[in-house]
């Protein structure tokens, strides 16, 4: 029978070996250590409108702004505010770019694909995965 009193949290480490300790020890510190060497995109300067037709508009993300972007099945409303950029109208039919809410960190995309209207945010010193 226990004695009241005599339980210590600690007791559990009799079972394990030095290497079981150093595991525990590592994997403990590297998750604690995670969000400092995987750091989240920057937020974004500027979004960048691109058509199927060739047509690229440049807008700030600091300024609210509505551009109306036209393409084959009509025309497509882009607006920027308050530091985000999302299409408000679309005239394709299932409308799934509307859908896909506002962005504003760099990288970040939304494309209507029927209409051939891409908007993607960009930012300084952005590296590209292409090589020319």
């Amino acid at each position: 029978m226990r004695e009241k009193g005599r339980y210590s949290p600690l007791r559990f480490i009799k079972y394990f070996t030095w290497a079981d300790l150093l595991l525990s020890l590592i994997l403990l510190s590297s998750s604690l250590l995670f969000p400092f060497f995987f750091k989240r995109p920057g937020k974004g300067e500027e979004v960048v409108v691109e058509t199927r037709g060739g047509d690229t508009y440049s807008l700030s993300l600091s300024k609210d702004t509505t551009l109306w972007v036209g393409g084959p099945l009509g025309k497509t409303e882009v607006k920027v505010e308050r530091g985000s950029a999302f299409i408000a109208y679309s005239p394709c039919p299932q409308k799934i770019c509307m859908k896909m809410g506002k962005i504003r960190r760099k990288g970040e995309m939304v494309v209507c694909v029927p209409n051939g209207v891409l908007v993607r945010i960009t930012g300084r010193g952005e590296l590209d995965g292409v090589t020319r």
